[in-house]
């Protein structure tokens, strides 16, 4: 599986895994490559990611749907919100396996 990334801005130290799909999206990267065990900023396997702004830090886990599925305008959480239809990923968030939004 490769990773397609589209129209997107891509910061230093930037982890993605295979079969991971981008489009539209500015990824402000990371501080360092490895956390602890339990956390390592990266984006995981067979992601889709649209219209997004990811933070720096983060943490996604694989299958991860940020897509804006329902058209919201706003949308609010701990560590995701969308404004305008935009998603953002707060700073150090960590987004578990199979999120859809």
């Amino acid at each position: 599986d490769n990773v397609m990334i589209e129209r997107s801005i891509l910061g230093p130290r930037t982890t993605i895994q295979p079969g991971t799909k981008i489009s539209n999206t500015y990824i402000m990267g990371n501080e360092f490559y490895e956390g602890t065990k339990d956390y390592s900023p990266k984006i995981g396997h067979s992601c889709r990611i649209n219209n997004a702004i990811i933070d720096k830090n983060v943490c996604i886990g694989n299958h991860v749907k940020l897509v804006n599925k329902d058209n919201l305008t706003e949308y609010d959480s701990p560590d995701i919100y969308i404004r305008e239809g935009i998603i953002v990923v707060m700073k150090g968030a960590q987004i578990p396996d199979g999120f859809e939004l």
